[in-house]
């Protein structure tokens, strides 16, 4: 039988149709212009600025993940990302991040460098 350590109770209903909140926090620190859009500009500075130099294989995920998740923004005229997709977006981003070795899986030592 397993030994309980620890219990919670939900103060409140996860809300499914929003990012969970330090994922909304990053899209707004990215977001340098406030027009609750990401640009592939501003994520690469963003996640420069946020993250340090990041490797090579990084740096070259982003604009291939933005690629994959952005849409055409008639509005802007060019491809953006927007709030609603980018927690898939940042969550594929920090698995490139935390993959150090580049082979599309996390061993025990980069989940456990991962989840410090």
């Amino acid at each position: 039988m397993t030994e309980v350590v620890a219990e919670a109770t939900p103060q409140t209903a996860a809300n499914h149709g929003m990012p969970p909140g330090r994922v909304r926090h990053m899209f707004k620190k990215l977001d340098s212009n406030s027009d609750r859009v990401l640009t592939l500009a501003e994520l690469q500075a963003g996640f420069e600025k946020e993250f340090g130099v990041a490797s090579p294989h990084v740096k070259e995920a982003i604009p291939k993940l933005f690629d994959a998740h952005a849409s055409h923004d008639e509005k802007l005229g060019k491809k953006v990302l927007q709030i609603g997709v980018f927690s898939r977006f940042y969550a594929e981003l920090l698995f490139r991040h935390f993959d150090a070795n580049n082979n599309d899986s996390l061993c025990r030592d980069e989940a456990e460098r991962a989840l410090r």
